[in-house]
């Protein structure tokens, strides 16, 4: 974001944006609403089943995202006491934020595809000359680009199995969290998230993107998926 800011693309500034809240603020309404539907009414009492984006606003997180290009939100709070069958419930919570991230994914590729294609028309139409339909053309594109980027992204580091994230959380379903690394998680875990995210920036700083691989893999069959309908109709 501070890339894009810096190098004057106020249009790729405002996409990602869009892109980054809405994707993180549907991550933690899919929680939400799975805690709902598992008996547990606690993200509604306090507020958090709201599209108003201040709802879910973390400052830390937002900052990642500025600077490093992921973070979170507040995360939803949840009463896993409430749930109907609690380990069915901490399993479906934990995954409905991913879940979410990746039904973001799979329908903004071909909507991405689509509006590349209304861009060339515009463009062409416009004989390359600025128009508002040339620029609405090129924000939406890149909305649709940034949600193809930013959820794999999402998607890969909150199933990391490290406390407080999702992927914890599935680890501490599955095992009832007696599990030792449960435990030691619980204890030591935000330790753990503060070194892992160091390590993360570390390996961006030298060169190398580790989760933009790991989302690579995430991306790659959805991309291909999309790739051979289209070319179906090609």
């Amino acid at each position: 974001m501070i890339d894009l800011l810096t190098s004057g693309n106020i249009t790729a500034a405002i996409a990602f944006l869009c892109a980054a809240v809405l994707s993180i603020m549907l991550h933690e309404l899919g929680h939400g609403y799975a805690a709902i539907l598992n008996g547990d009414n606690t993200p509604l009492y306090q507020g958090r089943m709201t599209l108003n984006p201040l709802s879910h606003f973390d400052p830390l997180g937002f900052l990642l995202f500025l600077f490093v290009g992921f973070g979170w939100a507040k995360p939803v709070q949840v009463n896993a006491n409430n749930f109907k069958n609690y380990r069915k419930g901490l399993f479906t919570v934990a995954i409905a934020g991913v879940t979410v991230n990746f039904i973001l994914l799979f329908i903004s590729v071909p909507l991405c595809k689509l509006m590349m294609m209304l861009y060339q028309k515009a463009y062409f139409a416009s004989q390359g000359e600025p128009s508002f339909l040339l620029f609405l053309c090129e924000l939406v594109y890149s909305f649709f680009m940034f949600l193809i980027s930013i959820n794999p992204v999402l998607m890969v580091f909150n199933l990391m199995p490290v406390y407080p994230l999702d992927g914890f959380r599935v680890v501490e379903s599955v095992t009832r969290g007696t599990n030792r690394y449960v435990q030691m998680m619980y204890r030591y875990g935000r330790y753990a998230l503060v070194a892992f995210l160091v390590l993360i920036y570390a390996l961006n700083f030298m060169g190398f993107d580790l989760l933009g691989l790991l989302a690579s893999w995430v991306s790659w069959p959805v991309n291909q998926f999309w790739n051979l309908i289209f070319g179906l109709f090609a």
